[in-house]
């Protein structure tokens, strides 16, 4: 690469030049979570790779190609092309992050393009399902798909794809059809390299389910429920009506989780000390787990939703207004949200140029510490961990003493 990085003489040959240090950048510090999507790209869009180096021009190139997907003759070539633009649109947010775009803006990018694939997927599925029994049923204002996990969050780079599908209907042949369409859009998420799961078919051995199965599921008594509640609590619709948001609100959130607030919050409590109890801080090196990580702020959003009552996405907007909703504390939430962009930040590079894991690895900590603005020397990753211990220990202090002050009607 130092060889490489010698500009050439000819003025003619340094766009080539950008070009072949793009490329060996990209190959030399990006993990095969990137890659996964990268090579796929290279190979059915070769003209990406003379613009590298030109963010814009890749996102116009992603852009033309959704805006073409009418234009094809087949709905196979159809749903073929939006996984090309989901991996186009992959690799080119990536490539912002990689070059030390803040997450706040690599967050939302990446969820305007991933919710353009998931509806677009599912108007796609339900066509292919129509076309392959050689009937329709009417079940669009009664089908709500709804983003669990990181995309529920508006967050970018997770490898999985936690959903819940509601129907507002218990007849079998309707939840049938729309299974079927779900199980198409599976097999074309999978195909992307990411994990579709859905957690309530564990429990009805269905991907789709009614209102009336979440309904008797969460006035149950068992100990776990709380988890099903936080799926709930935590969900954003992709796919829907707003009278079915509304329903969801009247007929489940507000009377099994609202209702059950100050006992929804004790269990989350003693969950979030239970855990960190039973680890004993061996998890100090996970971005996810250790405390003041990532779950751990996903746990007191969670807790103050049920406290305030809201619907709000557990994002950066949340935390906004819970400066405002909780002033007393306003400084607080504040650090609360300049910790979470760091270690998001350092989450997702660590991810697109190591490895697609939460457990982070010092050895490999410089090539993350350069592209978070640290410097590209010796001591800059050794410098970044230490941010990363400081950070996390203030950020539990907080945390904790946000839980304890936490007070519900």
């Amino acid at each position: 690469m130092k060889i490489a990085r010698i500009k050439p003489a000819m003025p003619e040959l340094i766009s080539f030049h950008n070009q072949l240090l793009a490329l060996g950048n990209i190959h030399y510090q990006s993990s095969q979570f990137f890659k996964r999507h990268f090579r796929p790209v290279l190979k059915k869009n070769p003209a990406f790779i003379k613009n590298l180096h030109n963010n814009d021009k890749l996102k116009e190139i992603a852009a033309g190609l959704y805006s073409d997907l009418t234009t094809l003759p087949s709905l196979r070539q159809r749903i073929e092309q939006l996984g090309d633009y989901y991996d186009l649109e992959f690799v080119r947010v990536s490539l912002l992050a990689m070059k030390g775009a803040p997450c706040e803006l690599t967050d939302a990018e990446f969820t305007e393009f991933c919710d353009n694939y998931t509806n677009t997927l599912y108007g796609f599925c339900h066509q292919d399902v129509h076309l392959s029994l050689g009937y329709s049923m009417h079940t669009h204002d009664l089908f709500a798909l709804y983003a669990t996990g990181g995309h529920a969050r508006e967050q970018g780079f997770d490898d999985d794809y936690d959903m819940i599908v509601i129907l507002d209907s218990s007849d079998p042949d309707e939840i049938d059809y729309c299974n079927k369409i779900v199980g198409k859009m599976n097999s074309e998420i999978l195909k992307r390299g990411i994990l579709p799961h859905h957690r309530f078919a564990d429990h009805f051995g269905s991907y789709v389910v009614s209102f009336a199965q979440l309904s008797d599921h969460l006035g149950s008594q068992d100990e776990e429920i709380f988890i099903d509640q936080s799926q709930i609590l935590s969900s954003r619709m992709l796919v829907g009506s707003s009278k079915l948001e509304q329903k969801l609100q009247q007929e489940i959130i507000s009377p099994h989780i609202f209702s059950r607030g100050r006992e929804y919050i004790d269990y989350m409590v003693e969950e979030m000390r239970s855990r960190h109890t039973e680890t004993g801080g061996e998890h100090c090196n996970d971005i996810k787990e250790c405390c003041g990580g990532l779950r751990d702020i996903e746990m007191l959003l969670l807790m103050y939703k049920a406290k305030h009552r809201v619907r709000d996405p557990l994002s950066r907007k949340f935390l906004h207004r819970l400066a405002e909703l909780e002033p007393r504390y306003a400084e607080e939430f504040r650090y609360i949200e300049k910790h979470f962009n760091f270690i998001k930040n350092l989450r997702d590079i660590y991810r697109l140029k190591v490895a697609a894991h939460n457990v982070i690895n010092r050895e490999y900590l410089p090539s993350v510490a350069a592209s978070m603005g640290y410097g590209d020397d010796d001591k800059a990753g050794e410098s970044l961990y230490n941010h990363f211990l400081t950070n996390t220990e203030k950020a539990w202090k907080i945390i904790n003493q946000l839980v304890e002050n936490i007070k519900i009607k």
